[in-house]
């Protein structure tokens, strides 16, 4: 199998199943904005408590996307 056909072959993988791999990160990337939102608004020469709550959220989310990365792999091995 060469490039192009592996390429391919993922694409129609994605696109055929697009709506739930959107649904399946969503959660994470509604939890990045909101961590993300939360310490731009602490911006100061100060670190404020926000600050850790809006590490502790993006913690949270990336290890939610971790756990659905491997949802997707095992999505893609057809287990």
């Amino acid at each position: 199998m060469n490039r192009a056909a592996l390429k391919e072959d993922a694409k129609s993988i994605l696109n055929s199943h697009f709506s739930f791999y959107f649904l399946l990160f969503l959660p994470a990337f509604i939890l990045e904005a909101i961590g993300g939102f939360t310490f731009g608004m602490n911006v100061t020469d100060y670190p404020e408590p926000s600050d850790g709550v809006s590490a502790l959220i993006t913690w949270i989310a990336a290890l939610l996307t971790i756990g659905m990365l491997f949802v997707c792999l095992d999505a893609m091995r057809e287990k």
